[in-house]
């Protein structure tokens, strides 16, 4: 497989819980057969490389104790997760500039997300149980740097290994997961080094 030269793109991440009186379906529904259909033409327009939605729902969140022990991690509440990457903060700020997006995108979230902020009760399991009441905001968000490490199922090599000092080449991994292969020593992965 070619090798794939690293770029470093930046990924928006936003939680958010669906709007009262709605129901997964309904949720799942509209931002999926109609908010994607406002905004996704713009996307590509201004380069955005890629737009997901996730929907945490019930029958999801019941599976989650059979990946992680719930006493060592806590569950998101967020009934969707949406991810946008883009090359540049310029590209999506130009989505958000255009004119269709502030007149027709812009507020459609009020058809969908809970705009009002929520309680959450917390369960403190220790020598007895306290129940703690959390008013926290409704939605959440992030932006940060993706390293792509898997895609479509591939392991995605990069170029040069040491352009971010995270990335992992497992070309260079033997059958048992060390490093060694092909001349590199475990002291060299994940040092950042410039060529002379």
């Amino acid at each position: 497989m070619a090798a794939i030269k690293e770029r470093q793109l930046l990924c928006l991440t936003m939680m958010g819980y669906m709007k009262e009186g709605l129901t997964e379906e309904q949720l799942c529904d509209f931002q999926v057969n109609q908010h994607t259909r406002l905004i996704s033409g713009l996307m590509e327009k201004y380069g955005v490389l890629r737009y997901t939605i996730t929907h945490n729902t019930k029958q999801t969140r019941a599976l989650l104790p059979r990946l992680f022990d719930p006493r060592y991690v806590e569950y998101s509440d967020h009934d969707f997760v949406v991810r946008i990457i883009f090359p540049s903060l310029e590209a999506f700020e130009q989505v958000k500039k255009d004119p269709f997006y502030m007149e027709r995108i812009s507020k459609d979230h009020l058809n969908f997300a809970d705009r009002t902020k929520r309680t959450r009760l917390v369960l403190l399991s220790l020598p007895l149980t306290i129940v703690v009441r959390l008013t926290l905001p409704l939605s959440s968000m992030t932006l940060g740097f993706v390293h792509e490490i898997v895609h479509e199922g591939k392991v995605v090599e990069i170029e040069d290994p040491h352009t971010i000092a995270c990335t992992v080449n497992n070309a260079a991994l033997d059958e048992f997961g060390n490093f060694g292969k092909a001349g590199i020593e475990s002291g060299d992965v994940g040092e950042t080094s410039q060529a002379p």
